[in-house]
């Protein structure tokens, strides 16, 4: 309901998920259960998106050093993922754990 009432008032509603605190980026089923969540919301009209891997710590699991070279690559990885998953969405937030502001 609130994403159809904000659409009523020109409103764009983004739907942001911090997954980093225990998302394994190399994961089949981590990467699977994130798409679910992305699905439920998107089934309820939802087009604009953000992903926030902030204010957590930067150390990989050893399944993820094994296949990226570091942990921006993950993001980046799993966040490409998702863009194409939504079908390239028109917003698409990104926020590194690493950031400049």
């Amino acid at each position: 309901q609130l994403i159809h009432i904000a659409k009523r008032y020109g409103i764009k509603f983004v739907y942001a998920l911090s997954p980093g605190l225990d998302l394994i980026y190399s994961s089949d089923k981590d990467l699977r259960a994130l798409k679910r969540k992305l699905d439920q919301l998107s089934s309820f009209g939802c087009e604009y998106w953000a992903l926030l891997f902030d204010d957590i710590e930067s150390e990989m699991c050893q399944q993820d050093k094994d296949r990226f070279l570091s942990f921006a690559h993950a993001q980046v990885t799993v966040t490409n993922e998702i863009y194409d998953y939504l079908n390239k969405p028109n917003i698409l937030l990104f926020c590194p754990t690493r950031n400049l502001s």
